[in-house]
């Protein structure tokens, strides 16, 4: 029994892609560039909301990112077994997010948070398995 990547129906990866990359991703620039930036000195802000507002970019980018690259992986890799195509996928998300956090130690106007490392991981976990249910399950050949 050989499992292999299944390649998802057009329709699937659309909906894979619309619900784990492309709404993640502009929620992401909502916090981002309006939520935060509107929470200060509007008398609003608990510090939960502040604390919550401060590392959602990284967690929504995540999953953004994790669904994105395993929509592409499924499309890109052939012969290999499903369940590595999608933690490669997610191993590259979580890397790659990781290895950008730790950059901004060096940036002049770089803002290091070990929260934001925390922040990514589920994430990455959740962009994993909602790609991975939404694009279907393994194919044995």
């Amino acid at each position: 029994m050989d499992d292999k990547v299944s390649k998802p129906t057009p329709l699937r990866a659309a909906i894979a892609f619309v619900l784990v990359s492309l709404l993640p991703g502009l929620l992401y620039h909502y916090v981002q560039d309006v939520f935060r930036p509107g929470l200060a000195g509007g008398g609003q802000e608990t510090a939960t909301i502040t604390y919550l507002a401060g590392v959602a970019p990284n967690f929504l980018g995540a999953v953004s990112l994790t669904g994105g690259i395993n929509i592409v992986a499924r499309e890109m890799v052939k012969g290999v077994p499903q369940g590595k195509v999608d933690l490669g996928a997610a191993a590259l998300a979580l890397l790659g997010l990781w290895a950008w956090e730790g950059l901004q130690l060096f940036m002049p106007y770089g803002a290091f948070d070990w929260h934001d490392l925390a922040w990514t991981v589920p994430g990455v976990l959740i962009g994993y398995f909602a790609a991975s249910r939404i694009l279907g399950r393994r194919t044995r050949s």
